[in-house]
């Protein structure tokens, strides 16, 4: 913010004049005459002035009584006079009540006023201080923040003229004292925080001051959060005592273990810059109830990130928002530590409990094991995803307590093992559009594993053409699957599932052979009635012959 008062014609820079001050100062007598008075409304609230004054080397302090308080804010002019032909030292005494929590630093500029000697003009103090607290109403009890003096020494009987007399007001540039930034280039990278916690804001950008600490500035743009080892991360020191922490939308880099064991931290928000997110960035942040996951297009991750491992996990379960930008959610984003304790495996999943997708999104793909163990996620909203194509191979799988998934009509491909031992699972709407069924280097899939669409049936969407092998492995819930006519080709061993009693098949396709139930005791198979005799006579299928009929 600049707040320029500019001794000038008596008009106020923004909107209103009501009136004039006319201040004369006589050589002969030095007495001040004051007359008239001056109005201005401000959009723009900061400063109030609540007080002006005059006075000369003979005179005293006299209040100008026509003056009205009110704020001042960007390019406020404030005119001495008229008249160019102003003699004489006098000065101005301004009671002024900072409203905010900022200070303002305060300089003069006379420049314009260099050809007469010996004239000078100063301002005092040189910092108008912040306040505890934001003021939102100014009454007779305020308190004033500072009286700022401007006093104009003029040795000449010289004229001046009172337009080349600015004084500056502008915010003082905030310190980050807690703070330790490396650069390199126009870039800054957070290393150290030494504070004490609460609510933390990372700047976005910032400059040096000359012994090297970071302000307020835009020397350079702060892109990165440094990589920290376990119990040696950025914000180790108050990681017990962050109650929450804003990234600026320049992060492009999340260091490993960045705020790893912020047990005090309750929400966390990716900025849409990021593309990198370290190991164990939020690892052990066990009171969180929110993440907002903003990131357009992050890398992905791998199987030893454990970004989130533990995440909520002293909560009843955490929301997962996706926002509308993102393109991509990444690969093991959220795929949980774990290790085998006493004879049983513990996972150090997030405490994920909903995932909502923002509506109209950028989605394109679900990366693979992107939630796979996140044992206690229930919920799936995606959405209105008309951009999504892809949910790659076990991105839901071992979601144990998942009940509810909606996917959009638009899903091109659901790959091997989506949704593997998500034993809850009751509905997954998949509608048309979905090219294939399981994949042809990892084919494991179990889309469902309790109740289907009714019941314990489960039909695969009209516009699908593969169903790789293995597709419905171990599904042990699943009884009837009805296949329509644009599938072109059944893998191996798609459906070994020991309870399937009906399989319905629309299309002429290469026969289901004998290996390709395994031991699945199926009652009945459904083929178009100019399939049958293929079928029966089909090599292996001798011994199930009289389970293969005509569909009505």
């Amino acid at each position: 913010m600049s707040i320029r008062m500019k001794l000038a014609s008596l008009v106020s820079a923004f909107v209103l004049m009501i009136g004039v001050l006319v201040i004369g100062v006589f050589a002969l007598n030095q007495k001040i005459i004051l007359s008239g008075s001056v109005s201005f409304n401000v959009v723009d609230r900061s400063l109030w002035i609540k007080d002006v004054r005059i006075s000369n080397d003979n005179y005293a302090e006299e209040p100008i009584n026509e003056f009205l308080p009110g704020y001042i804010n960007n390019n406020f002019n404030l005119a001495i006079s008229t008249e160019t032909n102003t003699y004489g030292s006098f000065a101005l005494h301004f009671d002024i009540i900072n409203t905010t929590t900022s200070a303002y630093v305060v300089a003069v500029d006379y420049s314009g006023l260099s050809s007469i000697s010996g004239l000078t003009v100063t301002v005092s103090p040189a910092v108008i201080p912040a306040n505890d607290i934001q003021i939102t109403e100014i009454t007779s009890s305020t308190p004033i923040t500072t009286t700022l003096d401007i006093v104009v020494s003029n040795p000449h009987t010289i004229p001046i003229d009172l337009n080349q007399i600015i004084i500056i007001i502008d915010e003082a540039p905030q310190t980050y004292s807690d703070f330790i930034f490396t650069t390199s280039g126009t870039t800054a990278t957070l290393i150290s925080y030494t504070g004490d916690g609460g609510d933390i804001v990372i700047p976005s950008t910032i400059s040096l001051s000359s012994d090297g600490s970071a302000i307020e500035g835009i020397d350079y743009t702060v892109t990165s959060i440094a990589d920290g080892t376990n119990g040696n991360s950025v914000f180790y020191s108050a990681r017990s005592n962050i109650t929450s922490i804003e990234l600026p939308n320049t992060i492009t880099k999340i260091g490993d273990y960045a705020f790893y064991g912020c047990d005090k931290l309750t929400a966390i928000t990716i900025p849409e810059s990021v593309i990198t997110i370290g190991s164990h960035a939020f690892g052990n942040c066990t009171a969180v109830t929110e993440i907002n996951f903003n990131a357009i297009s992050s890398d992905d991750l791998n199987v030893n990130s454990y970004a989130f491992d533990n995440a909520g996990d002293n909560g009843d379960g955490l929301v997962l928002n996706i926002g509308a930008q993102v393109t991509k959610i990444p690969a093991y984003l959220f795929y949980p530590s774990g290790g085998w304790y006493g004879g049983v495996y513990y996972t150090g999943s997030a405490n994920i409990r909903q995932i909502n997708v923002a509506e109209n999104n950028n989605l394109t793909s679900v990366g693979e094991y992107a939630f796979s163990y996140c044992e206690r996620l229930e919920t799936v909203n995606f959405g209105n995803c008309a951009k999504l194509a892809t949910i790659e191979h076990s991105a839901f799988a071992y979601c144990s307590a998942l009940s509810s998934v909606t996917i959009p009509d638009n899903i091109e491909s659901i790959e091997s093992a989506v949704f593997d031992a998500c034993y809850n699972l009751i509905y997954s709407a998949i509608n048309n559009g979905v090219n294939y069924i399981g994949n042809e280097t990892n084919p494991y899939l179990v889309l469902i594993n309790d109740d289907g669409f009714t019941g314990n049936t489960y039909q695969i969407a009209d516009g699908c053409k593969i169903v790789y092998g293995n597709a419905f492995l171990y599904n042990t819930n699943i009884t009837s699957v009805t296949m329509p006519n644009s599938i072109t080709s059944i893998g191996s061993a798609s459906f070994n599932c020991n309870n399937l009693e009906t399989i319905i098949l629309y299309a002429t396709i290469p026969p289901i052979l004998e290996d390709d139930l395994l031991g699945a005791p199926a009652t009945t198979i459904y083929v178009p009635a100019e399939s049958v005799d293929a079928y029966k006579s089909a090599s292996g299928w001798s011994s199930y012959a009289d389970i293969i009929t005509a569909i009505a």
